[in-house]
Formats: C-alpha cells, sequence, structure tokens
C-alpha cells in the first residue's frame, strides 16, 4: 500500500480498485427541485477507477450529512466488492463528518484534505454532473 502523507496525495492509477475511496460534495451550487426545495449531493467514489459508488442527496438546510444517509451510502460502495477500502480520502470543509466516524469505526484510515488535492480524482465526474443539474433549472 502507498504512504499517504497529506502533502504527497497519489493519484488515481497509483491506488488499486477499492484501495481507497473519496468522499466529496458532487454538486458546485445546490440543485433546485420544484417539490422538494434545494439539495446537494455527496457521494462516495473509488479512487482509483473514478466509479461512483454511492450518492446521496441532502438538504442544503442540513448542516451535516445525516447519520441514516452515511450508513445507506458506505453500504451500497461496500456492495460492489464486498470488501471496506483502506483510506478514505474526505474533502475538507465538507460536512462529513459522520461518515469519518463510521470509516474509523471500521477500521478505515481517513484523510482530511483541500478540495483541490481531490480534483484529479474527483473534476471529471463534477463537471459531468454539473453539466446535468447545474444549470439552475428546477429538476
Amino acid at each position: 500500500m502507498l504512504e499517504i502523507s497529506m502533502s504527497n496525495l497519489p493519484l488515481p492509477e497509483q491506488f488499486e480498485i477499492n484501495e481507497a475511496w473519496v468522499a466529496f460534495k458532487l454538486n458546485t451550487s445546490p440543485i433546485f427541485t420544484k417539490e422538494d426545495g434545494e439539495f446537494n449531493c455527496f457521494s462516495l467514489m473509488d479512487a482509483a477507477s473514478g466509479f461512483i459508488l454511492s450518492t446521496s442527496f441532502v438538504s442544503v438546510l442540513a448542516t451535516s450529512l445525516p447519520a441514516e444517509d452515511v450508513i445507506k451510502m458506505m453500504e451500497e460502495a461496500h456492495a460492489h466488492k464486498h470488501e471496506w477500502p483502506k483510506l478514505l480520502l474526505c474533502q475538507s470543509g465538507q460536512a462529513v463528518d459522520a461518515m469519518i466516524e463510521k470509516a474509523e469505526r471500521l477500521g478505515i484510515s481517513v484523510r482530511v484534505v483541500p478540495e483541490s488535492q481531490l480534483d484529479v480524482f474527483v473534476s471529471d465526474a463534477k463537471e459531468g454532473f454539473n453539466e446535468r443539474f447545474g444549470s439552475g433549472d428546477l429538476h
């Protein structure tokens, strides 16, 4: 396994499939829905492949990712390979405390890093998502 430091984050191709997951907010601006209001979309992605393992839409009024959403996301992500990653990379400044706590209880190492360091992992996913949902239109 790679040595991970805060200043030396490996590139996606340096990870093996399911070695590390990335937890991040997929949208750059709130998603507007006619009936239910505004939402953020949180995602878990495999760091090596860029495959989105799970997503959860959470009201922008929520101060953090709810514990029940964390459990759902972690279980959905786990179902793909039936094993936990060794590492969870989390975007700093996002309300993912419950995910960090759950990962640590499962024995998963956690690194919280600035968004700029996660761009190499998440930029394509964010771009595609925002092309579809980021226009400010009602959905």
